[in-house]
């Protein structure tokens, strides 16, 4: 249900505690898609949901990542703010 996604985002929780990583995220989730997404010529679409609070502090640069993911796997990218200081200017690249 709705209500029980919404209780599981907010149960979220940083990986290490200190920082946000959504660049490093992307490259990683390439690198993932690359192993073992399905192939292009099968016609499956690929999508990827980044959830974030959209404050990217520190690793890889995210309109950089952003735009390698999308290049390298074809995938549609949709990005999806969570918390109270969402940076939508991070959201869109």
């Amino acid at each position: 249900t709705k209500e029980n996604l919404i209780k599981r985002i907010k149960t979220i929780r940083y990986m290490d505690g200190s920082c946000t990583a959504t660049g490093d995220a992307l490259a990683e989730a390439r690198r993932i898609c690359g192993k073992f997404c399905r192939g292009l010529q099968e016609g499956v679409s690929r999508v990827a949901l980044v959830l974030t609070d959209g404050n990217s502090n520190c690793g890889a640069s995210v309109g950089v990542e952003s735009s390698n993911f999308a290049h390298v796997t074809k995938a549609s990218v949709f990005a999806v703010g969570i918390g109270y200081a969402i940076n939508n200017a991070e959201l869109l690249s």
